[in-house]
């Protein structure tokens, strides 16, 4: 699976911060809905949040875990949506101009992750992934934008 990239007009740090909050997840990970359980301590390696993922009457609860954080670099994921697939996530921030290239890539394991080929999961999680950050995006520029109020 290709990484996908956007640029965003805000610093790492104002993206890190939206990154940090294990609520805005809900926000902007495309199909989640809630995260009703974190640990105080996210993103540090080893902590947690439960989230809720699916759409209509169909939604699962499940975990992510941070496996390493390099603040304000680079987040790795451990994504699990049981039983369907589980999986690494990275997301790198680096600095570009007046704002940050934000990357994510994701690669899908575990049951049907694992089983179905790439030719099939790559573009559908690329489809994914480029609205989660776009939302993402978003929500750090209008960060960057209150806090230049």
């Amino acid at each position: 699976m290709a990484p996908v990239r956007k640029w965003v007009p805000a610093s790492p740090a104002d993206v890190w911060a939206i990154l940090a909050d294990p609520r805005s997840y809900a926000f902007w990970v495309v199909g989640s809905h809630d995260v009703p359980q974190f640990d105080g301590d996210w993103p540090e390696p080893g902590s947690t949040f439960r989230h809720v993922q699916g759409h209509g009457p169909v939604k699962l609860t499940d975990t992510t875990t941070v496996v390493e954080a390099d603040a304000p670099r680079r987040l790795l994921l451990e994504v699990r949506i049981r039983p369907f697939l589980t999986g690494p996530v990275e997301l790198t921030l680096e600095p570009d101009g007046d704002g940050t290239c934000i990357t994510i890539d994701e690669r899908a394991t575990g049951w049907i992750g694992g089983a179905i080929p790439d030719l099939v999961t790559s573009p559908l999680i690329a489809l994914r992934n480029a609205e989660a950050l776009r939302r993402l995006a978003s929500m750090a520029w209008a960060r960057r934008a209150a806090l230049a109020e």
